[in-house]
């Protein structure tokens, strides 16, 4: 189901991955705060529900999940860093219901997603970005461009892969 504007690029990520796999999309003018959209997620079976921090943090506040949504198999969560107690809340909320709860690191050239974050770990290693999506790769480097493997040093994370833009 839409809840972000799709030229966002998680939102355009997540379209894209969608219909590349033959799945329905769910087209709301209704936004996350208005029950129409809750609704509609139940009325049409909605198996995915992508979002942002700030997203999760009012749905949280105002118990949206402290129900469970039986066709509701996916969240993800995306477009910045989620914080540990949210990331702990919506990963129990998955784990409790039978849920996968994914949280991802990306940036826009590389259109949303580098790393992703198992649901399994989420617990485990709360403000972690997880593992490198297939085919990129990581590395920090410094300000030379040498790859940088010793722990507890500065550097810039690089990214390389077949889903960087340009």
């Amino acid at each position: 189901i839409t809840c972000l504007p799709p030229q966002y690029t998680y939102a355009l990520s997540m379209l894209h991955a969608n219909l590349l796999r033959g799945a329905s999309v769910v087209t709301t003018q209704s936004g996350v705060m208005d029950s129409e959209f809750w609704d509609l997620l139940e009325s049409e079976e909605v198996t995915q529900f992508h979002a942002v921090p700030n997203t999760y943090d009012m749905l949280r506040r105002i118990g949206m999940f402290e129900d469970d949504f039986p066709d509701l198999r996916l969240l993800t969560q995306a477009g910045g860093k989620l914080s540990r107690e949210l990331q702990a809340y919506y990963a129990d909320y998955a784990a409790e219901n039978g849920k996968r709860f994914v949280i991802m690191y990306g940036q826009s050239e590389a259109t949303a997603d580098i790393t992703w974050l198992p649901p399994e770990d989420a617990l485990r290693k709360p403000g972690s970005v997880g593992v490198v999506v297939p085919g990129g790769r990581l590395a920090i480097v410094d300000e030379a461009g040498n790859e940088i493997t010793e722990p507890h040093v500065r550097g810039e994370l690089c990214y390389q892969g077949p889903n960087v833009a340009m």
